[in-house]
């Protein structure tokens, strides 16, 4: 998968020893030898709920495609940096997504959807502004849904 080609690309530039390179990284362990999790100087983690509005394509039959866009607030917690890094703990931004929904049969459909979320916040040492970390996930997301 994308997923797992991305970290065993992450895992061989760890080893790779390289320096002045900074990795944010959402679910850090997930995937990563513990010898490259010693390597980490730090990590957080988030939580990012979206409000999002969408126009949904009803006269195509079966398949019913749909696109929006939203507004997404996320609170990072459980943020562990080495002393006097900070980041700010509240982040806005927006979302764009589009996905589809399939009539199976009457009322049960498969859905797949795909959103791009903006999740940024401020990078800080001892008070003074480093830069901004851009998390910014692709998120897929596949279902059987039944309608009433």
């Amino acid at each position: 998968s994308g997923g797992e080609a991305q970290r065993i690309r992450l895992a061989s530039q760890i080893g790779s020893g390289l320096s002045g390179v900074m990795y944010v990284l959402d679910e850090p362990s997930i995937g990563l030898h513990q010898r490259d999790n010693e390597r980490l100087i730090g990590t957080l983690k988030h939580l990012p709920p979206t409000l999002s509005a969408y126009y949904h394509f009803t006269d195509l039959g079966a398949f019913k495609p749909y696109v929006g866009a939203g507004l997404n607030y996320t609170h990072f917690s459980s943020v562990d940096l080495p002393a006097g890094f900070s980041i700010d703990k509240n982040s806005f931004g927006l979302s764009v997504g589009a996905g589809f929904d399939y009539e199976i049969q009457k009322n049960v459909y498969l859905n797949l959807d795909v959103k791009k979320v903006q999740i940024r916040t401020d990078l800080s040492l001892n008070g003074a502004g480093l830069g901004k970390i851009k998390v910014d996930p692709l998120l897929v997301g596949v279902g059987v849904g039944y309608r009433f």
